[in-house]
């Protein structure tokens, strides 16, 4: 039985030693198993395959494969020829050899120095190849440079539009997963459980039956946030989840469409604070502390003039105090606006529920009035009037007052029923509006703590909560959450009834800091040990003695619990510590930079709080006093884009991409400019980076070359970057520029002498014996060569013109400047 396998192999080497030994019967092999390769299509794909296998087996066989094959291409033409053909036309081929190449570069370092060394010989010694070098270095730049632009705008293009599930707050894209709660089902019951009770449908958009098509917009999909994912897999209920007591009522339609001093007229609690309207876009501010005013609303209603009519409107003053001059909100108002938000808010809300309304006042001027007779004595001891002692009008000089007056004042205004203006606001202003109501409702009130009254909010923004402590801070909750996480949740809500309301966002600030104050002098309390820096126990008498206290402040004694919070001077001073500790670690910062918020010209931001305050217009039909109110009514929003802009920025582009060099650490504080839009400063310290004085000036000015430009881009090439360069990144023009005792027609000394190469101005001494001209003749000259410059400079048409075409017009060159 074994007879045969033992003949086989016998044979096998039989024939191995004769191809070994006889080279005829070798050549006569080779020369049949190429016919038969070529001949034959099954044996060809079989020896193909045999290669293959062995080829990744048997690394011995490969390296002399490769070793073959090296040596055939350096010594054979036809081969060689035959290889760069199939390169040239081969797209598979190609990408198999630049990945095997790629691969070679990257893990051999013997090959990638002879690679670099190659190609640096060829560069300095083929004109042709340094030239095609260069040219695509510049091509790859110039579209590496607009690549970073596109995928800039496509990762900023998209707000926080995903509202969570679970909290309902507004979320941008990264920050959210698609809701799946088979996840929950197989933590086990009790996740599951939790996620019943916690994930809300309020927010889910469904399609009607006879809908055509299939809606994917991301409103007909749950999503939940990676936070309260995170707190449902672990079964627990997160803190600033709607389920845990942050629930809300919709809004009665009484309610919704009231201003903001009819929402305070109609509040039990007016939270007094100092508004004003910033520069340029009309953004609101605070000064000073926030105030809670009880009020009595019974007088205040009492007192106001009503008609039957909605449309008609009174100009009105809200004032801390009758007898002030100024007032804290001034706006025309709505009585009968105001009586039915009362009557919605006594049916719905505890805190109304003993409000008691008059309701027997009459339009004087109503033709049901015709039909009514009262006798002049019944209002001598009416209630009514009797409030209205309390009562005061700010008139016109124009028109004197009368008894039609009077009656106006106190019954209603008349109305046109039979022909409507063309400009109805207009009409009313000028027949009825002599009159500008005056009502402090909370003159003579005791105000109240906001942090220790149980309701405060509530009873202050009765329009966001319609149903009293409902949903309010002080609702009982399974999981504590903090006073800041709260008002966090609330601003960042998809229901936009708190982020929309300017005083509600300074309530929610003033409170938040307050609380922070008082936590930390609670803690500074307990503390301390009573004693001042040179160990004198510190005693009622020394903080009652004003230089005692001016040396505990002098040593930050006196406020140092602050560090905490942000935005005190001790929190700036803990910051400017690090700063210098930095500093003194890395040397002087090589970059410093400010990113304002070009809100004007955000489009995608713009857009986006169009569609979420669901403006009338579009956004194209906005013009520049629409697109301020449109800031103006979210501000929250407005600046969370900022933050999510400039963090995206400063990440991904000059960190990762490193644009301005390797940056080994950064610095950078945001404020908020005197327009109440954000503002960005910016220090960073960038890796290898030549130092003045230290390297020679040449290296400093090729590094800031390399980074920086100063020149208006071609209009025709980049229109977009020659627009934003011309109008935001050169000297404004708008401002005051005479300085009559200088005699400068620009305060800020512009233009500035041009130059045609980066250079470092160094001051030379009066002792140098390069300085051949006195100061005076320096001076002179120096005056000269500007006013030059200065009369080239007022030609308008030479606004593209180079540098150096500027100093041939001026007749000057380099040197002299």
């Amino acid at each position: 039985m074994n007879a045969i396998p033992n003949l086989k192999n016998h044979e096998k080497e039989f024939i191995k030693n004769k191809y070994k030994s006889n080279s005829q019967f070798k050549q006569a092999q080779k020369d049949y198993i190429k016919n038969k390769y070529k001949t034959d299509a099954s044996f060809q794909q079989s020896q193909k395959d045999y290669s293959k296998k062995k080829y990744r087996l048997n690394n011995q066989f490969k390296l002399a494969v490769k070793k073959a094959r090296a040596e055939r291409y350096a010594s054979d033409i036809d081969f060689k020829l035959k290889i760069t053909e199939r390169y040239a036309s081969d797209i598979d081929f190609k990408h198999k050899v630049k990945a095997l190449n790629l691969l070679r570069y990257r893990q051999n370092v013997l090959v990638r120095e002879k690679c670099k060394k190659r190609q640096l010989e060829l560069y300095r010694r083929e004109l042709q190849y340094r030239e095609k070098k260069i040219s695509l270095v510049q091509a790859r730049r110039s579209n590496s440079e607009q690549n970073i632009a596109a995928w800039f705008r496509q990762q900023v293009r998209d707000g926080p539009i995903y509202i969570c599930s679970v909290c309902i707050k507004l979320k941008f894209r990264k920050q959210v997963v698609q809701l799946d709660t088979e996840k929950y089902l197989k933590k086990g019951k009790q996740s599951a459980a939790v996620a019943n009770r916690c994930i809300t449908f309020e927010f889910k958009s469904s399609c009607t039956a006879d809908c055509p098509i299939k809606c994917e917009t991301i409103n007909h999909k749950l999503w939940i946030c990676y936070t309260c994912h995170r707190h449902l897999l672990k079964s627990e209920v997160p803190a600033d989840a709607r389920a845990n007591g942050l629930q809300l009522t919709p809004i009665p339609e009484e309610l919704k469409y009231l201003n903001l001093l009819e929402k305070q007229l109609i509040s039990q609690r007016i939270p007094f604070m100092k508004l004003v309207q910033l520069p340029k876009g009309n953004q609101r501010g605070i000064i000073g502390p926030c105030v809670s005013i009880p009020t009595d609303i019974q007088k205040t209603v009492t007192i106001l003039p009503r008609s039957d009519d909605e449309t008609q409107l009174v100009r009105c003053k809200l004032k801390r105090k009758q007898s002030y001059i100024g007032y804290s909100q001034y706006a025309f108002i709505s009585t009968k606006k105001i009586c039915k938000a009362l009557d919605c808010l006594k049916e719905c809300n505890p805190y109304y529920k003993d409000t008691l309304l008059n309701q027997t006042w009459h339009d004087g001027f109503s033709p049901e009035f015709e039909d009514l007779t009262m006798a002049e004595e019944d209002h001598e001891g009416s209630p009514e009037i009797l409030e209205r002692q309390d009562f005061k009008t700010q008139q016109s000089d124009e028109d004197p007052q009368d008894e039609e007056d009077q009656n106006v004042k106190d019954r209603g205004f008349p109305s046109d029923t039979c022909l409507q203006p063309v400009d109805i606001g207009q009409e009313i202003l000028d027949q009825h509006f002599d009159d500008i109501f005056c009502v402090a409702p909370g003159e003579g009130s005791t105000p109240v703590s906001m942090m220790q009254e149980e309701g405060n909010e509530a009873m202050s923004f009765p329009a966001q909560f319609p149903e009293g402590s409902f949903g309010s801070y002080d609702s009982k909750r399974q999981v504590h959450l903090t006073r800041s996480r709260y008002f966090h949740a609330r601003l960042l809500s998809g229901d936009r009834r708190f982020s929309s309301d300017s005083s509600y966002i300074f309530y929610a600030q003033y409170l938040s800091e307050l609380e922070q104050v008082i936590s930390k002098v609670s803690i500074a309390l307990r503390k301390s040990t009573g004693k001042d820096s040179t160990g004198n126990t510190i005693t009622a008498s020394m903080l009652t003695d004003r230089n005692q206290l001016k040396s505990l402040l002098s040593t930050d004694q006196g406020y140092k619990f602050m560090t905490p919070i942000r935005g005190t001077p001790p929190y700036w001073q803990t910051a400017l510590k690090d700063l210098l500790a930095t500093v003194r670690q890395l040397g002087i910062p090589t970059w410093f930079a400010t990113f304002s918020a070009a809100d004007m010209r955000w489009t995608e931001v713009l857009q986006l709080l169009v569609e979420q305050q669901k403006c009338a217009q579009s956004l194209e039909d906005l013009d520049w006093t629409g697109k301020s109110e449109v800031l103006r009514n979210n501000p929250v929003m407005n600046a969370v884009m900022f933050d999510h802009r400039f963090h995206t920025f400063l990440k991904e582009i000059i960190i990762k991409r490193k644009i301005i060099g390797n940056v080994k650490d950064h610095f950078h504080r945001i404020e908020f400019q005197q327009r109440g839009s954000p503002h960005a400063h910016c220090l960073f310290w960038i890796e290898d980076a030549p130092v003045v004085d230290q390297d020679d000036d040449q290296t400093v000015c090729d590094f800031v070359d390399k980074y920086v430009s100063c020149q208006l881009p071609d209009k025709t090439v980049d229109p977009e970057l020659h627009s934003i360069v011309s109008s935001v990144q050169q000297h404004s023009k708008n401002h005051s520029k005479f300085l009559p005792q200088k005699g400068t027609t620009c305060r800020f000394n512009f233009p500035r002498p041009p130059s045609e190469k980066t250079f470092i101005s160094r001051r030379k001494s009066l002792a140098d014996p390069s300085i051949k001209k006195s100061p005076q003749q320096m001076k002179d000259f120096a005056q000269s060569v500007l006013q030059k410059l200065w009369t080239v400079l007022q030609d308008e048409h030479l606004e593209n013109i180079t540098t150096q075409n500027l100093f041939e017009a001026a007749g000057i060159t380099q040197k002299e400047v």
